[in-house]
């Protein structure tokens, strides 16, 4: 097989694997960025954090395995350290991309060339720490937080969100318009607790980060108005889900029961994950990058497109 093939072939086994989960009732997303994540998934040897889809999966393997910490290291690595891959061991893929450009041999309106960027995937795979013997690993483990500042922290990243939508507290249904690019809200006092509160709040900051003069993630400002169990609408709410989750563990109030989620969304979740087998690496890649922008860890260019601020501290982020 050649490098797509073997990408797509990955694609659909790993989304076979998540639509299983699901299928069980078990929301991999939220699972996955966990009490282990809060340190970011990491690779030993370089230190180097993983990020957008790569974090999420091997932090999520970490989780179902029961494995004490999300940092892994290349065999290659094992070996240069004088270690060794205990027997029966399975390693775990990571996806990089090798990003082209070539002209177009056109100019746009401004006469300047325009170029076209080509994004060629490659595997690689890795095995977690706790995988790996001979080796004294220094790791650390962090755990959740649980005390009331952890809602301050939520406030804050709320209020320092640059180019923020109009958040309006009022009705019973918590909604993002992108039409008007307001987010309305139930009071907090609605809720059944203040983190139930910040995490549908968190659910509808990454919708909105999807508007066009932010992210520009609706070409036509259609995805959150599509009908519920669309395509359209599916893509969008497990973008939304995904981000909600990388920031609820960021500010430490990600539980196993801050929300419980209706068989309605996680059919149309699976519905559109076996429609489109590449669907979860994008989503993963979506929602970091619109955690990223509420943080104020890029900012956006020309044309709605998120650059990474250069001095942003990634190595603390759960979802890199």
């Amino acid at each position: 097989m050649n490098t797509k093939e073997k990408f797509n072939q990955l694609a659909a086994d790993i989304t076979t694997e998540i639509i299983a989960e699901l299928e069980k009732g078990n929301i991999v997303w939220e699972k996955g960025f966990n009490s282990i994540s809060l340190q970011s998934a990491n690779n030993y040897f370089s230190g180097r954090v993983y990020e957008g889809f790569n974090q999420f999966y091997l932090s999520y393997k970490a989780q179902k395995n029961n494995y004490p910490t999300a940092q892994y290291i290349s065999f290659k690595q094992v070996q240069q350290l004088g270690g060794y891959v205990r027997k029966g061991e399975k390693s775990t893929p990571v996806i990089f991309w090798k990003v082209s450009k070539y002209s177009t041999c056109n100019k746009s309106e401004a006469g300047e060339e325009e170029v076209k960027k080509v994004f060629t995937p490659f595997i690689h795979y890795v095995f977690n720490v706790a995988q790996v013997g001979g080796i004294e690993f220094k790791t650390i483990k962090y755990e959740l937080s649980h005390d009331n500042n952890i809602i301050d922290t939520c406030a804050s990243i709320i209020a320092q969100m640059s180019n923020a939508p109009k958040i309006k507290h009022q009705g019973n249904q918590p909604a993002y318009s992108p039409i008007h690019d307001v987010i309305y809200m139930p009071l907090i006092g609605q809720f059944n607790n203040s983190k139930f509160y910040y995490q549908t709040l968190f659910h509808e900051l990454i919708h909105s980060t999807g508007h066009v003069k932010r992210l520009n993630r609706f070409k036509d400002e259609n995805n959150v108005n599509s009908s519920f169990g669309s395509e359209s609408y599916s893509k969008e709410e497990l973008t939304a889900e995904m981000g909600a989750a990388q920031l609820c563990a960021y500010t430490g109030i990600l539980d196993e029961k801050l929300k419980e989620n209706g068989a309605a969304y996680l059919q149309g979740w699976i519905k559109a994950l076996k429609n489109d087998k590449t669907l979860l690496v994008s989503a993963a890649n979506k929602a970091a990058k619109a955690s990223k922008y509420i943080l104020n860890i890029i900012k956006t260019g020309s044309g709605g497109e998120g650059q990474l601020k250069m001095d942003a501290p990634l190595r603390y982020l759960p979802f890199e």
